[in-house]
């Protein structure tokens, strides 16, 4: 399921937590209690968790401790991340294959394909009409689902 871009994201491939956190999905979830808190801007989806802040800097702390857990990231080599940061303004820096996104959503390769076609759609909608599907009562500026 695509998760919304806030202006900065830390997105975490949730394979590479189940693996390298301790205590896996279930620890990552009780050290992060606000993920899916609606109150906040941080999400989760079936492949991704997304640590939101208002600007990049804020998020290299919480960067560095998964590196410290053994998670990959590599400048020079992206290829292989296990998690990337990505801003509403400017996109995915140092970009792991599995990540896709656009101005508005970001997702995992292996996302089914009709959310995947659905936030390609809602990525090449005005805002306006966003607004609008909003305003109807339609899930545009958040975790998309079926």
């Amino acid at each position: 399921m695509p998760i919304h871009i806030e202006l900065a994201n830390l997105v975490i491939d949730k394979e590479a937590v189940a693996t390298r956190y301790p205590g896996g999905i279930d620890g990552f979830r009780a050290d992060h209690p606000y993920i899916n808190d609606p109150e906040t801007a941080h999400q989760e989806d079936g492949e991704l968790f997304a640590i939101a802040a208002m600007n990049e800097d804020e998020l290299y702390d919480r960067a560095e401790r998964l590196t410290q857990l053994g998670f990959r990231f590599n400048t020079d080599t992206p290829d292989q991340n296990e998690f990337a940061f990505v801003n509403r303004y400017g996109g995915a820096q140092h970009k792991p294959l599995w990540l896709r996104h656009n101005s508005l959503h970001a997702w995992h390769r292996n996302c089914p394909a009709s959310l995947q076609e659905k936030a390609v759609r809602l990525g090449k909608t005005s805002i306006g009409e966003l607004v609008e599907m909003q305003d109807r009562g339609e899930n545009v500026f958040g975790t998309l689902a079926n």
